[in-house]
């Protein structure tokens, strides 16, 4: 284990846990059209998730951009909006994840990698777009200083394929070498990143050891049930 350049960290369950409410994002978002009368938030509800059967049946890692999803909801419900499809994206995923708040600990690591002069950045498997997903990171963490967020919504390729590791490492102006890549997900996060040259971090809470180290494919990685574990490996590099 080296002193990374750049530690990269998923969203969801990495960052933050909380539940998502699909009617009180889709409630929200009805309420906000111009017409909002034309439909019901049950018969909304019922649509996406008609949407998302055929997606998990039809597709396989690759992303549906939220914006695609919104613009065929709006379009067959009716709803009419002043604001841009982006826009509505942010509500709706404000509105879905009232519940949503930081890991346990994850705040101080970040604090101890920006005293320590390690760049941050954010790359995640998810429909928000990188510029909805910022919003999101910045009212769940404003103190964050996280370089760029990089979203499957972006790339339209999901983690474990290596398009968006290597696009942030390249944007970076890093070698993968140099960055470490930290997510709850073995198949989409150790595999992935190891897969594109970079030290998987893997956060799993369940984990008997504070601090372990693995190897997958002879290549080492480590599993850390708490984030004050990767927050003293940083120090013992100094």
């Amino acid at each position: 284990m080296t002193k990374p350049k750049m530690i990269l960290f998923d969203f969801g369950g990495t960052l933050c846990n909380g539940p998502f409410d699909l009617e009180k994002g889709l409630d929200a978002l009805r309420r906000a059209a111009k017409n909002p009368d034309c439909v019901t938030t049950e018969k909304m509800c019922s649509m996406w998730n008609e949407m998302s059967d055929y997606f998990h049946t039809h597709v396989n890692r690759v992303e549906t951009p939220l914006d695609c999803i919104l613009r065929g909801l709006f379009i067959r419900c009716g709803l009419v909006y002043d604001c841009s499809l982006s826009e509505c994206g942010i509500l709706f995923d404000a509105a879905n994840s009232g519940g949503r708040q930081p890991t346990p600990f994850i705040t101080g690591l970040l604090d101890t990698l920006y005293e320590s002069k390690i760049r941050t950045a954010v790359i995640s498997n998810i429909s928000l777009s990188g510029e909805q997903l910022k919003t999101a990171i910045d009212r769940l963490l404003p103190d964050n200083k996280f370089e760029f967020v990089f979203t499957s919504a972006d790339f339209l390729m999901c983690k474990p394929g290596h398009v968006m590791f290597e696009a942030a490492a390249k944007f970076a102006g890093v070698e993968a070498s140099e960055c470490w890549y930290c997510g709850d997900g073995f198949e989409p996060d150790v595999t992935g990143s190891l897969g594109a040259g970079m030290y998987a971090v893997h956060y799993n809470i369940t984990a008997e050891n504070g601090f372990e180290e693995k190897t997958h494919n002879g290549r080492p990685y480590a599993v850390i049930n708490d984030w004050r574990i990767p927050a003293s490996k940083i120090s013992e590099l100094i």
